[in-house]
């Protein structure tokens, strides 16, 4: 129809088929609003084909570390853009981890299946627990006899000492206080590092003791401390681990006095909560480092890129070794990183692999007069299992705080150059296991199994061969940042390496040291 026709049957199609002005205007609107965002989107994309986002400080992982180094940030600066990368895709909390499991109740109720306990002295964990209203209990001392099983000997015991005998008792009171005085004098002992560096742990605990009852003992004691086999990892970084906790016997005895009810992994959930979750960015799996004099770029591996100021990396050692650095780090950190991932991805080697939740309608070990608590180095396969051992290294009772909910928690060994074929078949080696020790039917009763495998994602302290820690024990070069890199995380904590104050203490660490540069 021409321009300007006022006949009634325009009117009345225009009505029907154009819109308002009103209507055009929220129209026009709309589609300025999508264009815009449209052309921010493609002028954020980057060479590698995603988005591309910039901040004042990037924090890669959202474990204990990462997240206390960003409070520690936002409290002092809250106008500061931090970003938090974690490679998860689901959840926060790094080597924390509460998995629900059901009860005999029919309820479903938080385990911790990570980092769990702490020691009085750990300052920093105990003030974050209270800064969110967690509730932190004693470990209830362990009621019955405990059981010791070395090779095909099984030994029930009550209190801390195992009925060994009386000439391997004095050897083993000689052996622990022997690593004990080595490890609180370690850092005066600088010329012996490279002797110490040249030996596994287990060449150590041989030269300092002489029965072999005593030295498979020290083995099986000193395997779950130092998240590895003795005759593979480097006795010089056993014992850097053990000074940081104030010496081989305050590790043995002090770290695991106090938990957390709630679980451990609540801290880190709700310092993401308080960091706010718009700062905390999941499934970002760090792949390269880009560094200049004014900047960090980091690329994740959905392409996406992250521009800052500076960034603070949290990941172990065995996880740096998959990122591309350029330029490449210093000698002295790259050694280290490279020894690292190298021996992570050894024939045989496997970190604390499974760590698995049993629930029980009663506390059926102590019907039969054991406490629950584990302890085994090498014992003889069970019957009808592909695996050269038995899979426990250690259990432990972990019945709920008020005592209604009894379970049983259990850790496999620490390498192994076989693997189980699926999940139910090392499900049935580990109730196998446990009916070595209590009646099978009783074991077979359980309501709910629940396990976690930390072997597809490490995320502890990096074990290293003989011959690369002695790198670790110079903090000046392993600490100090690299141009604007910052590190932090298991490997780069000063005191109780390995834990979660460990964690938290080398995250505000990292954080400070960003401060102090933004204030110069």
């Amino acid at each position: 129809r021409r321009a300007g026709d006022k006949s009634p049957r325009f009117k009345q199609a225009k009505k029907r088929f154009l819109p308002s002005s009103h209507t055009c205007q929220l129209i026009l609107a709309s589609l300025f609003a999508v264009c815009s965002s449209l052309a921010k989107d493609f002028s954020q994309m980057s060479a590698f084909g995603g988005a591309q986002l910039s901040c004042d400080v990037a924090i890669v992982g959202a474990g204990l570390s990462g997240l206390s180094a960003a409070q520690r940030l936002l409290q002092a600066r809250p106008d500061l853009r931090v970003l938090v990368l974690e490679a998860a895709e689901d959840r926060v909390g790094g080597r924390t981890l509460t998995k629900p499991v059901r009860c005999a109740d029919g309820e479903s109720r938080g385990w911790c299946f990570g980092g769990s306990h702490m020691a009085k002295s750990h300052s920093r964990m105990l003030q974050l627990a209270k800064d969110f209203g967690l509730t932190v209990s004693e470990q209830p001392e362990s009621a019955g006899k405990n059981i010791l099983e070395i090779g095909d000997t099984i030994d029930r015991y009550e209190g801390e000492t195992p009925n060994l005998g009386t000439l391997t008792l004095l050897d083993l009171d000689k052996g622990i206080k022997s690593l004990d005085k080595l490890s609180k004098t370690l850092m005066e002992s600088r010329p012996s590092w490279t002797n110490l560096d040249g030996m596994t742990l287990s060449k150590k605990i041989e030269k300092e003791t002489w029965r072999q009852a005593t030295r498979q003992c020290l083995t099986a004691i000193a395997e779950p401390c130092f998240d590895g086999e003795p005759d593979r990892i480097s006795c010089l970084q056993a014992l850097r681990i053990a000074n940081s906790a104030g010496g081989f016997l305050a590790l043995l005895s002090d770290g695991s006095e106090l938990r957390i009810e709630e679980g451990a992994q609540a801290v880190c959930t709700a310092l993401a909560e308080r960091i706010g979750s718009d700062r905390v960015l999941l499934g970002r799996e760090l792949m390269q480092v880009s560094a200049t004099e004014d900047e960090v770029r980091l690329t994740v591996r959905s392409g996406e890129e992250v521009t800052a100021s500076y960034a603070v990396l949290t990941p172990p050692l065995a996880v740096l070794s998959r990122i591309r650095f350029s330029p490449e780090l210093p000698a002295p950190k790259r050694g280290l990183i490279e020894a690292a991932g190298s021996f992570a991805a050894s024939p045989g080697w496997m970190t604390s692999a499974v760590t698995a939740v049993l629930t029980y309608p009663t506390a059926f070990w102590r019907s039969q007069g054991c406490s629950g608590d584990i302890l085994s180095h090498l014992g003889s396969p069970v019957p009808g299992s592909a695996m050269p051992v038995a899979p426990i290294a250690l259990a432990g009772e972990v019945t709920s705080p008020d005592g209604r909910q009894p379970a049983l928690m259990v850790a496999t060994g620490y390498t192994t150059e076989h693997s189980w074929p699926n999940a139910e078949a090392r499900r049935a080696d580990i109730l196998s296991h446990l009916a070595r020790f209590f009646p099978r039917p009783e074991v077979d009763g359980y309501v709910d199994y629940v396990e976690h495998d930390w072997g597809a994602s490490p995320t502890g302290a990096s074990p290293l061969p003989p011959g690369a820690a002695v790198g670790l024990c110079d903090s000046t070069a392993l600490l100090q940042p690299t141009g604007r890199l910052h590190f932090a995380g298991a490997d780069f904590a000063t005191e109780w390496i390995g834990t979660m104050e460990g964690a938290v203490q080398s995250g505000q660490r990292a954080a400070d040291e960003v401060l102090r540069r933004l204030a110069a």
